[in-house]
């Protein structure tokens, strides 16, 4: 049975809807809540854009969680303006697996200490019986496994920024290469898109980071509210 604290209720928290402008739409990583990302939150909220931030259920299978929670959300947003996301950690994943299956990508993608290959940590711990306590979306995350080796990339408009400092000597001992103490700084990587590094940044500090918020910020204003 897993753990009730890793069990997050769905819930979905909105702001400025009475606004006519872009929205986005910002989905944590495993284990999260809508805290994670609401340093983001209080920076676009003076900017006026219509903010969906979904606290998911993370222990459930990803196609699970965009089938239950992520695609019915959004699939109740104006279609007429484009949707920005900013997605933490496995939230790339889960991005990307409804982008693939649910809907064309009508705005920007800004991914933070994203899993997008995969995770090294998630390859050295044993599936059974642990998918029972700590959930089955962790165990689709295994670095080169099929089921992340099967996941098209995103093809256009993504911005993905890394920190390269680890808070975590023991989880650093299993990463392959630099990394932020979750993630590997060459499993941030998709396709062709650069990552900006953040230096001396960790998986979770660079949540609040001041050089990462004010680049969100230039990035979604660029053709953004008002444009």
């Amino acid at each position: 049975m897993k753990k009730k604290f890793l069990e997050k209720n769905f819930d979905v928290k909105v702001y400025n809807l009475e606004q006519k402008t872009p929205y986005v739409v910002l989905i944590h990583g495993i284990w999260g809540t809508h805290k994670d990302l609401s340093f983001v939150k209080e920076r676009l909220l003076p900017k006026k854009f219509r903010i969906i931030s979904i606290q998911y259920p993370s222990v459930e299978k990803i196609e699970t969680i965009v089938q239950k929670y992520i695609a019915p959300t959004l699939e109740k947003l104006d279609s007429d303006v484009p949707i920005h996301f900013v997605v933490h950690s496995m939230g790339a994943v889960v991005l990307r697996y409804y982008l693939a299956n649910f809907a064309e990508q009508t705005g920007k993608v800004i991914m933070i200490a994203p899993a997008n290959q995969g995770s090294d940590l998630v390859s050295m711990v044993p599936k059974r019986p642990l998918s029972l306590i700590l959930g089955e979306a962790m165990f689709q995350l295994k670095k080169n496994g099929a089921w992340m080796n099967e996941l098209p990339y995103l093809k256009k408009d993504t911005f993905i920024f890394m920190g390269n400092r680890s808070n975590n000597f023991l989880y650093s001992l299993f990463i392959k290469g630099e990394d932020d103490g979750m993630i590997a700084v060459e499993s941030a990587k998709m396709g062709g898109f650069p990552v900006e590094i953040i230096d001396g940044q960790t998986h979770t500090s660079i949540l609040k980071n001041e050089e990462v918020l004010l680049e969100i910020e230039k990035l979604l204003m660029k053709n953004g509210v008002g444009e």
